[in-house]
């Protein structure tokens, strides 16, 4: 699993101690500025996965799956869905492999990297519960 880190700048961490003081000792809400403080580690930790780190991770999970004899491999353009990122599975035909009986193959439909980096295969009983995560551009 890829994990990633979020460095606080000393500038921004002034900030994030000033919002805090403003509003425990301004506001005179201790309690609040607990909750957001807690709120904007939580935040910080559910960060996104960027589409290039996606597919990076991608490139990396196809290139890493067994060669299909006839067929070439490749990555297919990303879908942001909800907590993560889906990629179709994607295949070309060599020359070496005429169309006709025998020569298709089958398998998952794509496959998911989860925001936290996780690569989980997607099959077709699953699909359509994937593809009903799309994210709105």
């Amino acid at each position: 699993m890829t994990r990633y880190t979020v460095v606080i700048t000393e500038a921004a961490a002034a900030e994030i101690d000033s919002q805090f003081d403003y509003i425990s000792v301004v506001r005179q809400q201790p309690l609040n500025a607990q909750k957001w403080i807690r709120g904007l580690y939580a935040a910080i930790q559910q960060i996104m996965l960027t589409y290039e780190a996606a597919l990076a991770l991608a490139h990396q999970h196809v290139a890493a799956l067994r060669p299909i004899k006839g067929w070439t491999r490749r990555v297919s353009q990303g879908i942001r869905v909800d907590k993560g990122w889906y990629f179709d599975y994607s295949v070309d035909r060599l020359p070496s492999n005429p169309p006709g009986p025998g020569s298709g193959i089958g398998g998952a439909p794509g496959f998911l990297i989860s925001d936290a980096g996780e690569i989980s295969v997607v099959g077709w009983p699953q699909l359509r519960s994937v593809k009903a995560r799309i994210c709105p551009n």
